[in-house]
């Protein structure tokens, strides 16, 4: 196994679905009806014991992490403590991503966006009624949104605008190794590529070696060489090392996020409290 299983202490048996974190000591989990977990380089532990239904993690630095969840949830760690906040009548979130502290992106349910700057929090128009499912930017000037039935958005700093996918498949994570590299994951094993001339379905992919996929749910990598992929399946781990895919582990029910620490060690949640790292 590429993977060592690893139990949380809370003892958690709640599906977990996001993961994120500054290095390799200071890693964030959480997920639906979970505390928020935290990674201090020897152990997890309980870091807001409260129960939340969340369904993303991001942060700008160890000193600003952002949770969210259903009906306009949003939690907040200033480096010492976790404070939670509503939007009244506001979106589901389903993820969260900024370009820094002052530049944040809250996605959600029906194709609802808030931008949080400096001077509040802001709808933001995204021309579609999809679910929105996942976001990724290189910087304040380029960032993706992927969703369902193979919606594609990209940001250019000024307006959200439709890119064409190829597939009408729901979408689930994006991630890049750089502005002009990056790659979208979704339903029955789908991975599109994007390399600054267009999205393309990657045909040899990992829907093509030989083993069902429901679904991938997640998506991160190192760089342009060493990219992997989380998901529902016959295998719930592939990765692509700059020339084909391979499947890498089949640990559990099924792993719903991803995260690394550089090369060296990569974090995967999923279903019934799964908590797994990959260390080379």
């Amino acid at each position: 196994s590429f993977f060592s299983p690893l139990s949380a202490v809370s003892g958690s048996t709640a599906d977990l679905v996001a993961i994120w974190g500054t290095g390799p000591s200071d890693i964030w989990a959480a997920g639906r009806d979970s505390p928020i977990l935290h990674w201090d380089g020897s152990s997890w532990l309980p870091s807001f014991p409260q129960r939340f239904n969340l369904t993303a993690l991001w942060g700008s630095a160890a000193s600003n992490v952002w949770a969210v969840g259903p009906r306009g949830l949003f939690l907040r760690f200033d480096g010492t403590s976790w404070s939670a906040t509503s939007i009244v009548n506001g979106p589901d979130f389903t993820a969260v991503w900024g370009s820094a502290a002052s530049d944040v992106w809250l996605i959600g349910l029906g194709g609802k966006i808030v931008h949080a700057t400096t001077g509040g929090l802001f709808s933001a128009s995204s021309g579609t009624t999809k679910n929105l499912n996942a976001i990724w930017g290189s910087s304040s000037q380029n960032a993706w949104i992927v969703g369902d039935g193979g919606t594609i958005l990209h940001f250019d700093g000024v307006i959200w605008l439709p890119s064409a996918s190829g597939t009408t498949l729901d979408l689930r994570g994006v991630w890049g190794s750089s502005a002009n590299d990056v790659w979208a994951v979704g339903q029955q094993g789908i991975v599109l590529r994007n390399t600054g001339a267009g999205w393309r379905v990657i045909s040899d992919g990992p829907a093509s070696l030989g083993s069902p996929i429901v679904s991938l749910a997640g998506v991160w990598g190192s760089g342009a060489q060493d990219v992997w992929v989380v998901g529902q399946g016959a295998h719930t781990v592939f990765a692509f090392d700059g020339s084909s895919w391979q499947p890498r582990d089949s640990i559990g029910d099924a792993l719903l996020g991803i995260w690394g620490a550089g090369r060296a060690q990569l974090w995967a949640v999923g279903a019934s409290g799964t908590i797994v790292t990959l260390k080379r």
